[in-house]
C-alpha cells in the first residue's frame, strides 16, 4: 500500500500542468513582456490558483488547462491594419505583379472606401424609395379614406333624420288614433 503524503493528488497534476502552461506563455511572450502583463491572473493561473470555484463546476473529461492561456492578450482597442489573401483573375495576374507592393495597398484600400461609399449610396437610396413609397401609401390612403368617412357620416346623418321623421309620423298617427279631439289642437313638427 502506497503512502498517501508522496503519492500526488489529481488536483495537484492538474495545478502542475497549469503551471507549466504559464511557464510556456511566459516564454512565448518572452519579447512582448507588455502583452503577457496585459493578461489577468485567472487568465494565466486559471480559477482554482484564485479560489478553485469554477475547477468544481467542469467535467475532469471536458477540463484543458490550456485553453485559457491560447486566448490572444488584447493589446489595443479600436482597428488596426491586417493583412488578406485576395484571389486576381487570370488576365490580371501579370498587371497585378507589376504593380509595386505600396501601389496596390493603395489600390485597394481605395477600391473598399469606392465601395463603402456605394453601399452607402445605395443604402440610402433603398431607405429614401421606401421612405417615398410609405409617404405615397399614406397620401393615398388619407385621400381616399377621408372622402369616403364624410360621405358615410353624411348618409348616417340623412338616415338618422329620416328615421326620427318615421318614428314621429308613426308616434302621431298613434296618438291621433286613440285621442281625436285631443291633437288637432296640438302643432305638429316636422324636421
Amino acid at each position: 500500500m502506497p503512502d498517501k503524503d508522496n503519492e500526488m493528488d489529481f488536483d495537484e497534476k492538474k495545478e502542475i500542468e497549469k503551471l507549466q502552461a504559464t511557464i510556456r506563455s511566459m516564454s512565448n511572450f518572452s519579447d512582448d513582456s507588455e502583452g503577457f502583463l496585459s493578461q489577468s491572473p485567472r487568465a494565466l493561473m486559471g480559477d482554482s490558483a484564485l479560489g478553485g470555484f469554477a475547477e468544481a463546476e467542469q467535467n475532469d473529461d471536458d477540463y484543458d488547462p490550456y485553453a485559457i492561456l491560447e486566448r490572444p492578450a488584447a493589446r489595443q482597442k479600436g482597428p488596426k491594419s491586417k493583412k488578406f489573401v485576395v484571389m486576381v483573375d487570370a488576365e490580371n495576374v501579370e498587371f497585378f505583379d507589376k504593380i509595386p507592393m505600396e501601389e496596390r495597398t493603395k489600390l485597394f484600400n481605395k477600391l473598399l472606401r469606392e465601395y463603402k461609399s456605394n453601399l452607402d449610396i445605395n443604402t440610402k437610396k433603398q431607405k429614401t424609395i421606401k421612405y417615398i413609397k410609405h409617404l405615397i401609401l399614406s397620401v393615398l390612403t388619407i385621400l381616399i379614406s377621408l372622402p369616403v368617412m364624410f360621405i358615410v357620416v353624411k348618409k348616417s346623418i340623412e338616415l338618422t333624420i329620416r328615421n326620427y321623421k318615421d318614428v314621429q309620423y308613426n308616434f302621431e298617427k298613434l296618438y291621433e288614433s286613440k285621442n281625436h279631439n285631443r291633437f288637432n289642437d296640438v302643432h305638429r313638427t316636422i324636421y
